[in-house]
């Protein structure tokens, strides 16, 4: 027998030793987690870059979005300066072509008036027609004073007539007597102011013409002026519209409504033609009722010539 199974033999035979109790564990030891609770410090990491990245990617637009805002608007204020800059350029070049046509203007009249003169003293007659006009002006001139002095005259004989109450019946007759007087002598020499004006320009050529009755065959003539000799009588004839009247109303009966002519007073009237409208007015005034009416194709007006 080798010596090695001889010792093996000999410990075979001891008698086996007794289990050791096993250590309590510590609670410092049992509270203690364990290694696979604790997370894993790679995962904070990818965090913390993610959240990072996302806010430098919310900046980089922010900050994109401002630069786009501020070109835009530095674009606006260039294109508005621009703007201002041609309007103001337009607007210079304007005012030189202006003054230059005012300047034109001015030396085509004064070459005109020089022309005017030229002949003037070229032409006797026309010298002896430039004089009468001049007289007849003047005269025009005394009988507005005239017309003047005799309205305020009337107005001083109405406030006269208006203050006492106890004045007697022939003192009131007689107020009364002198303000028809003076009512008259205006309406004479009004219809005279008017019948010796000279003709003026934009009339139509012919002077003054006879009472047509109504102006139906001038309604073509928009625009132009006419003169007529007319008799007013408020029971001629239809009227219609205020103001403006259509053509095919009674003249004579118009002139009484306008107020041009007192009812049977004969005068120089200037008509005005004018395009048809939409919508006549009526009224009553100076004792004649006008009708209203709708469309109608001419128009005039009328009124004492000045």
């Amino acid at each position: 027998m080798e010596p090695s199974e001889r010792v093996t033999s000999s410990k075979s035979l001891l008698p086996p030793k007794p289990a050791l109790p096993e250590k309590p564990r510590r609670a410092t030891e049992e509270a203690r987690p364990t290694a696979t609770a604790r997370p894993p410090r790679s995962s904070s990491l990818m965090w913390i870059g993610l959240i990072l990245g996302t806010v430098l990617f919310l900046a980089v637009i922010a900050l994109a979005f401002v630069l786009v805002i501020a070109r835009s608007q530095a674009n606006l204020a260039a294109e508005r300066n621009e703007t201002a800059k041609a309007r103001t350029s337009a607007q210079g070049t304007l005012d030189a072509a202006e003054r230059r046509a005012e300047d034109a203007e001015m030396k085509l009249q004064q070459r005109d008036l020089l022309a005017e003169q030229a002949r003037i003293d070229a032409d006797p007659a026309r010298r002896r027609q430039i004089d009468a006009e001049a007289d007849e002006r003047q005269r025009r001139t005394s009988l507005e004073l005239e017309v003047q002095s005799l309205k305020q005259a009337l107005e001083q004989a109405r406030a006269g007539a208006a203050v006492p109450p106890a004045a007697n019946e022939a003192e009131i007759k007689r107020v009364k007597e002198e303000l028809e007087v003076a009512r008259n002598r205006i309406d004479d020499l009004k219809a005279q102011l008017a019948e010796n004006m000279p003709f003026q320009r934009g009339d139509m050529p012919g002077g003054i013409e006879e009472d047509p009755g109504t102006l139906s065959n001038y309604a073509k003539h928009i625009g132009k002026s006419f003169l007529f000799r007319v008799t007013a009588n408020r029971d001629a004839g239809s009227v219609y519209g205020s103001t403006f009247y259509t053509t095919d109303s009674t003249l004579q009966a118009v002139v009484v409504h306008a107020g041009v002519l007192r009812h049977g007073q004969t005068g120089v009237v200037r008509v005005t033609i004018s395009e048809g409208r939409a919508k006549y007015t009526g009224s009553a005034r100076n004792g004649v009722v006008s009708s209203a009416w709708d469309s109608y194709p001419g128009t005039y007006r009328v009124n004492l010539r000045e």
